[in-house]
């Protein structure tokens, strides 16, 4: 067993070798960097964009219906940002993961082949939070959530 395994090595080590990378890959390792990002790492990644995207989008400030409905209040409302990425997880410390599948109103996203093995997007990262708003001088609080695909160096996309 043990001359087979050495068979296959010495005569296909190019083969092996590219295994070895694309299995690196696929478990996340950053060829950038030189290194594997942590999961806390990939999380914070995720929460900076949605907390960005309401801000650049021009969104931030408004809630959705989606996420008012469940209250009764109809319509958009203002939305009391957070003051930074510290003070998201005081209020959500729980919320985000990352994983190779995640759930999400239009489906379930799964971490593909190509994703996995390119380095491209080998996990997900989602997250259900709390965001506050007022309606009517009244603090209520509503909730949101997110999913993107994280690349092993912490570029993200949308599924």
């Amino acid at each position: 067993m043990l001359n087979n395994l050495l068979k296959v090595i010495k005569n296909n080590p190019i083969k092996i070798i590219m295994v070895g990378i694309l299995l690196l890959n696929c478990f996340g390792f950053c060829w950038r960097e030189f290194r594997f990002l942590s999961d806390q790492e990939r999380i914070e990644i995720a929460v900076q964009k949605a907390l960005n995207f309401y801000e650049r989008s021009g969104s931030w400030g408004k809630t959705d219906e989606f996420i008012n409905e469940n209250y009764g209040d109809k319509g958009k409302f203002d939305q009391i940002p957070f003051k930074n990425i510290a003070e998201f997880f005081s209020v959500n410390p729980n919320c985000c993961k990352t994983s190779r599948t995640a759930w999400y109103p239009d489906g379930i996203h799964k971490v593909g082949v190509f994703g996995c093995l390119s380095g491209f997007s080998p996990y997900l990262v989602s997250g259900d939070f709390k965001i506050r708003y007022k309606v009517d001088g009244k603090t209520k609080v509503g909730t949101s959530r997110f999913v993107y695909f994280i690349s092993s160096c912490g570029n993200l996309s949308y599924p």
